[in-house]
């Protein structure tokens, strides 16, 4: 467990966003995906819309079959120090309906 919440903890201080967050899916003791939240745009009628991508949505959309796996969601701040993080509901939804069976987060 403890390699897997460090190695989301090391992910989300690559984050470009203010909340860093990063994510780790595991199997087996073996990683097999990794995800960092971060901001996308896309066009709208007369400009341009930001939104976020989840790290908890990058990282299962990159694993591919992830069921009965682990994943380790963190948030650091802009020192790399950890601080208090969970998966939202949306993301809640996303990991359930995934096949994932456990979290652990910071």
């Amino acid at each position: 467990m403890k390699g897997g919440l460090q190695e989301a903890l090391l992910i989300a201080q690559n984050s470009r966003c203010k909340y860093k967050h990063g994510a780790v899916v595991m199997r087996r003791g073996k990683i097999i995906s990794r995800g960092t939240n971060y901001r996308r745009f896309a066009p709208t009628d007369r400009s341009w819309r930001a939104s976020y991508v989840h790290a908890e949505e990058m990282a299962i959309h990159m694993a591919g079959d992830v069921t009965g796996a682990t994943i380790f969601v963190a948030r650091v701040n802009n020192s790399g120090d950890p601080l208090p993080s969970q998966p939202c509901k949306r993301c809640s939804g996303l990991i359930e309906r995934s096949g994932i069976t456990i979290i652990y987060h910071t």
